[in-house]
């Protein structure tokens, strides 16, 4: 009899401890809740990834339920999810020793516009509710309009993309040519000047550095008309520039000038406008004769 007592003691201390260790995991087991997509498209569903592995380790099943608190006008699918209420599911879910689980479920928005969604998972090893672990879920998702609309407005943002590029490069030539404008009108304000100085001196020496000024600003002159195209100033300056040079007793650019002003004369009687190649030679040109004379 004392040993009937004896056995049946240690059958059940063994019953106890077996159990006490059946309600705890042995190694942790993963669990994972997410959303793998901020943003959506109208008519396109958010999604809820919920992953679950119980390493093989372990001696008791893995039992847990996702409970979500979602906008009422919000649907959730897929899972066997249940809806508890306006905007409140529940999910449960067991997965054995050395199995893994992956549950998704679909949210569907009614219209564009800003959703919070909040979730909560609960497991537990077995049916120890008391030893249950928690992770939570939330997260905001900005529901865009659908494709159509989002051409539109993208459509919408190019052509105004492009009518403000055309505005400012307006503005830049405008600017520039105004700019251009003031500087030629400048040239000629100083040639005028100069020409004046020359009739008043009577210094040969003090005419003769005046004249170098002059041929430095019909340069400057002549290359600013080019590059505006008015090519009849141009062609006018370059007489002056001529005469001027020739007042010096050099007639060594008068071919190069002549040739200048014949080309512009034929460009300006067909009203074409020089190619960026001819203006380098022109500039380059009046470049050596005021270089010669500086």
């Amino acid at each position: 009899m004392k040993k009937f007592i004896f056995f049946t003691f240690l059958l059940l201390i063994s019953f106890l401890v077996s159990s006490i260790y059946a309600s705890e995991f042995r190694i942790p087991p993963d669990v994972n809740v997410y959303m793998p997509i901020d943003n959506v498209t109208l008519g396109e569903n958010g999604i809820i990834e919920l992953t679950i592995h119980n390493p093989i380790v372990n001696d008791v099943n893995l039992n847990g339920e996702l409970l979500l608190r979602v906008p009422s006008d919000v649907t959730v699918e897929g899972g066997n999810i249940q809806q508890g209420g306006a905007g409140l599911y529940q999910l449960e879910f067991s997965v054995k020793p050395g199995d893994s689980k992956t549950i998704t479920l679909y949210l569907k928005f009614p219209e564009r516009g800003t959703y919070i969604i909040d979730g909560k998972v609960l497991y537990w090893p077995g049916n120890s509710k008391n030893n249950s672990n928690e992770i939570t879920l939330h997260k905001v998702v900005e529901v865009l309009g659908d494709h159509e609309e989002n051409n539109a407005i993208l459509n919408i943002s190019l052509t105004m993309i492009i009518t403000f590029m055309g505005l400012v490069i307006a503005i830049i030539i405008l600017l520039y040519k105004l700019l251009r404008k003031n500087n030629t009108k400048k040239l000629e304000e100083e040639l005028k000047q100069i020409g004046e100085k020359i009739n008043e001196v009577h210094n040969e020496t003090e005419r003769q550095k005046l004249k170098r000024e002059k041929i430095r600003i019909l340069c400057d002159l002549i290359v600013a008309h080019i590059k505006s195209n008015n090519y009849s100033n141009a062609i006018t300056a370059l007489k002056d520039l001529k005469d001027l040079l020739n007042s010096f007793n050099n007639a060594s650019h008068n071919e190069e000038i002549d040739r200048l002003i014949s080309n512009l004369d034929v460009a300006m009687r067909k009203n074409i406008n020089l190619n960026k190649e001819d203006m380098d030679v022109i500039t380059k040109i009046i470049d050596n004769i005021k270089r010669k004379y500086m």
